[in-house]
């Protein structure tokens, strides 16, 4: 028997396997792979996690289409992911202590050239100590320096003297590459504070370098200073001697400043410090990152695996001697010299860290089989579930409606199966369903226009005044009535209600008012047209008793009948318990309020009619309760209130564009939810 496979229709939109985010994430991890020793260390992090990412994507689609293979892959990969981690964790100490072991590797070599110079500065005291100071100095530094110009050929000492008011003078100096810059008084008394001496780091503008400074011995006004540049000459030096790669980055036009714990930088030709110190931090930030490919250069015969590190090598400033300075230094250190000099390992190959690697290598093989075996047994048992429903919704897709899956399990997979053999039996009772639901869809949408040939076709335009209005129905068919009934040039005829209930009892209804409303007023426009405005409170009487005789008991309606006439610019209105439409006039606000009960009810209600002027200018809005009940998402009603402030913000507009305000208005409060009720809005302006 052929295995038959459910796929989508041969016209139906597939999608496309290869994304382009697939292929640029493959891009990304190949050029990650190639130029790794190039790449920061951030960027090189983002481009593996995704190409991880798009891999393991692509391993998904390829292998586990199959359930049993995804659950297989589920289980290995939950007893993998712990190792992983532990790996991770391991790996990441270990890169951790190295760099600390490297930053500390650094410190101390600073520090030895630190002593050197104080060694170097307390040879040539001693030989200065015993002879004039200020004759012999220049000939003693000489040849004192000649005999460490291995270490550091450029050496530079001064003499100084400390005059009557305390200040120190130079009084003699030996600085062939004019190494550091005479100030007077100078400023050695800044640098070593309440000490006798000072041995240190200075910066001075763009140069940095090593100083000691003692007094000379046997004297108390004499004092001696030697000092060497943190130079290429240094750097090369301590790659030859301890492997240890350094290239300073010094600038003289950023200022790096220390602020208790925090660094800043400062551009010195910018007199506004926060532009300064933005455009600073991103020069020094440029500065590092070019300067790397400059490190390279010094370990570029070295082919031993480094461990990389960035210092902040903290200074005093030459001139006042305060902490506030710094020369941002770039090393690398072969990382076989950090294991020898701290862990005294060979490399990574000795016996301990190999029981680590092989004990680690075992956890994860056992592991793996461990929940390989879990996953076979408990995929055996879901998979033969999973293929059961499969065969189901086989039998469903040939429309065999009789098939049921046997229930094999007491579990949620059992309750699975007999679901799916409830659901085989429903699906022929539902589908009767669909087919009586699509005849009374058909019914309601015949419905929806026949209602549509009871609204007006076209708007009136009568002198003087211009109207708009329309009507958003909740359902399919509305239960709000309005109409526009002319009886000739200078007179119009407008009607608002408000059906009670929604759906096809409510347009029944409304059917039956139009038509009663449009017999009766345009009968009476024969009888006497003068009088008619005055009689809309009879008219409104026989459509009352008309409408409870002819209706359910419970049905009732709100309605709003009005006459305008053109010539006197008068409107008479009669309102049965509808909402009171508004009248704007300039600044004033005029309510239309009712004048009688709701029709349809009491039989023997009467209703009374009232006459407005509606001089130019003047705006009328008619409505149904669908516009003041809106609701929000905080069930709060758009209400009297808001429909106010939306025709005042709108009356200098046309009638349509005034409709158009107020409807957008309502559905900006309502935020999307479903429409209540029917909303039915008339505007009428009159003209200047």
């Amino acid at each position: 028997m052929t295995e038959q496979i459910l796929l989508p229709p041969s016209d139906a939109s597939r999608r496309k396997f290869w994304k382009p985010w697939k292929w640029i994430g493959l891009a990304v991890f190949v050029v990650a792979l190639v130029f790794r020793q190039w790449l920061p260390g951030l960027v090189l992090a983002a481009a593996y996690i995704y190409g991880i990412v798009v891999i393991a994507k692509l391993i998904s689609e390829w292998f586990f289409w199959r359930v049993r293979n995804r659950l297989l892959g589920f289980f290995i990969f939950v007893g993998v992911i712990p190792l992983l981690i532990l790996l991770g964790v391991v790996l990441l100490a270990a890169n951790m202590l190295l760099g600390r072991l490297a930053g500390q590797y650094f410190n101390q070599t600073i520090q030895e050239n630190e002593q050197l110079i104080a060694k170097i500065n307390f040879e040539l005291a001693g030989t200065v100590a015993y002879e004039d100071p200020e004759s012999m100095f220049q000939a003693k530094a000489a040849k004192v320096f000649s005999s460490h110009s291995a270490q550091f050929p450029h050496l530079a000492a001064r003499l100084l003297h400390r005059r009557p008011d305390g200040a120190l003078e130079i009084v003699s100096k030996y600085d062939p590459q004019n190494i550091v810059r005479d100030l007077s008084p100078h400023p050695g008394d800044k640098w070593r504070g309440d000490s006798q001496s000072f041995e240190g780091l200075l910066k001075d503008g763009e140069k940095a370098f090593i100083t000691s400074l003692l007094p000379v011995r046997g004297s108390t006004i004499f004092y001696l200073e030697t000092t060497a540049a943190l130079d290429r000459l240094l750097e090369d030096r301590l790659g030859r001697e301890k492997s240890l790669y350094i290239l300073f980055i010094q600038e003289d036009s950023v200022r790096i400043i220390f602020e208790g714990n925090r660094l800043r930088f400062q551009n010195a030709n910018d007199k506004n410090p926060e532009s300064g110190e933005r455009g600073a931090t991103q020069y020094i930030a440029g500065k590092i990152a070019t300067n790397r490919w400059l490190l390279d250069d010094h370990l570029r015969n070295d082919s031993r695996s480094m461990v990389s590190g960035f210092e902040w090598l903290r200074c005093k400033t030459y001139e006042s001697g305060k902490d506030d300075s710094a020369v941002p230094t770039l090393f690398k250190v072969p990382r076989e010299i950090l294991l020898k000099t701290y862990l005294n390992l060979d490399s990574w190959n000795d016996p301990t860290v190999l029981f680590g690697i092989i004990f680690l290598a075992g956890m994860f093989v056992v592991s793996t089989i461990i929940f390989l075996i879990i996953g076979l047994t408990i995929s055996r048992h879901i998979t033969k579930s999973v293929h059961d429903m499969y065969q189901g919704i086989l039998a469903l897709q040939k429309g065999d409606l009789q098939y049921r899956i046997p229930v094999r399990r007491k579990d949620q997979l059992g309750l699975l199966a007999h679901s799916f053999n409830q659901m085989s039996a429903m699906i022929s009772r539902l589908l009767d369903e669909v087919v009586e639901k699509k005849r009374l869809e058909k019914e309601l949408e015949i419905a929806r226009e026949v209602q549509s040939t009871f609204f007006p076709k076209q708007l009136p335009h009568p002198p003087g005044i211009s109207i708009f209005g329309g009507c958003k129905p909740a359902q399919v068919v509305s239960g709000d009535y309005y109409d526009f009934i002319v009886e000739d040039e200078t007179h119009l005829n407008i009607v608002v209600g408000d059906i009670s209930g929604k759906g096809i009892s409510a347009a029944l209804l409304m059917a039956n008012l139009q038509a009663a409303m449009r017999s009766q007023l345009l009968s009476g426009k024969h009888d006497d047209p003068d009088s008619l405005g005055k009689n809309l409170a009879d008219v409104m009487t026989q459509l009352n008793r008309q409408i409870h005789l002819n209706s359910p008991a419970e049905k009732y309606a709100t309605l709003f009948l009005c006459r305008y006439d053109a010539d006197a610019r008068l409107l008479w209105y009669c309102n049965a318990g509808h909402p009171p439409p508004i009248l704007l006039n300039g600044k004033s606000v005029y309510k239309l309020e009712a004048t009688g009960t709701v029709v349809g009810i009491f039989p023997n209600a009467t209703y009374e009619a009232r006459s407005i002027d509606l001089p130019p200018g003047a705006l009328l809005a008619i409505y149904t309760d669908g516009v003041t009940e809106a609701l929000n998402k905080d069930d709060e009603e758009f209400g009297e209130k808001k429909l106010l402030e939306a025709l005042q913000q709108s009356s200098a507009r046309s009638s349509e564009e005034i409709w158009n305000h107020v409807v957008s208005k309502v559905g900006e409060w309502q935020s999307g939810l479903p429409q209540y009720d029917d909303i039915t809005l008339i505007i009428a302006k009159t003209g200047q």
